[in-house]
């Protein structure tokens, strides 16, 4: 762990709140301009927009699956805590099939997912993936 000043771990976490809190402020103001509706001008914006927060946000969730998968541990909490891997042989695409029920999850937003994650990384091993600072 990185030696910093007094307060400096709190500015840390702090400023990681402040982000995740801009995140929601955001979905909350473009779900609202969305229901206005100011014409197809304003609808092609908000797409936009959504659509580099969206990416933004799975980024932070591919990012936090990683430090998830470092766990050491064989299973995690849940079928998404940690990345899907790419390759998969015959014998696992039959078992994939099962599993899809569990591994989409589709009941979960990716940024209801992203905040699960941060909570279990902070919590658990009191690391945040925005400073990349382990705290002790």
């Amino acid at each position: 762990m990185r030696k910093s000043g007094i307060g400096h771990e709190a500015s840390l976490k702090r400023k990681a709140e402040e982000k995740l809190e801009s995140y929601r402020k955001k979905i909350h103001m473009k779900t609202k301009l969305k229901k206005t509706g100011f014409g197809f001008i304003s609808s092609l914006l908000w797409y936009v927009l959504w659509y580099l927060d969206e990416m933004k946000l799975e980024g932070d969730l591919r990012r936090s699956q990683r430090a998830c998968q470092l766990d050491n541990i064989q299973v995690p909490r849940e079928a998404w805590y940690w990345l899907r891997l790419e390759e998969e042989t015959e014998e696992d695409e039959e078992e994939k099939e099962q599993d899809e029920d569990e591994y989409k999850s589709e009941d979960l937003s990716v940024l209801e997912k992203l905040q699960i994650l941060t909570s279990y990384l902070r919590e658990e091993h009191l690391y945040c993936i925005w400073c990349g600072t382990a705290y002790e």
